[in-house]
């Protein structure tokens, strides 16, 4: 029977054996999981090798746990320059005063300092004018100031007189 932590001997976390081929100059090597961190009495603080030309060793990665646990970000191009702009934050501001933005669009003297906020809440997308002189446009129309107006995948949007798009 396996030792496990909790008391579970029908529990797969820790009823597999974790073996490790050993370097050349360790005559083994077989750690031991002693709870839910995997600390072991065994831990001597260096970094354990696995041999690449051994062909006993086998590394199974699970490609759709490693790329869910990486962040995924939408982002909004400008259609001017074709940059992506990664929507990295729940409240993405744009504007031309680079201290109140989270992008900075120095080149086009209709922006405001503070012109628009891309809000992401659940799942959904926003865009929300922060009452610039200029205006956010969306579907032909100008939006109200501080009104958040959804927007999808692939709909493009203006900045006074410039257009991006929202890519998710």
């Amino acid at each position: 029977m396996s030792s496990d932590p909790f008391g579970d001997s029908s529990s797969n976390l820790w009823a597999e054996e974790k073996t490790f081929i050993p370097n050349d100059n360790q005559s083994s090597f077989q750690p031991s999981f002693d709870g839910p961190t995997g600390y072991s009495d065994d831990f001597d603080g260096g970094t354990q090798v696995l041999q690449e030309e051994d062909p006993g060793t086998t590394v199974l990665v699970d490609k759709k746990a490693e790329e869910s646990a990486l962040p995924y970000y939408a982002s909004v191009q400008r259609m001017r320059t074709g940059e992506y702009i990664s929507l990295n934050k729940p409240a993405f501001r744009l504007g031309k005063e680079r201290s109140y933005v989270d992008y900075f669009i120095g080149d086009n003297n209709y922006i405001s300092r503070s012109h628009a906020d891309v809000i992401t809440r659940s799942g959904r997308y926003y865009i929300k004018d922060l009452n610039s002189k200029n205006g956010t446009f969306i579907r032909g129309e100008r939006i109200p100031p501080n009104q958040e107006i959804e927007i999808v995948n692939g709909e493009r949007f203006m900045l006074a007189d410039e257009e991006f798009a929202l890519w998710t």
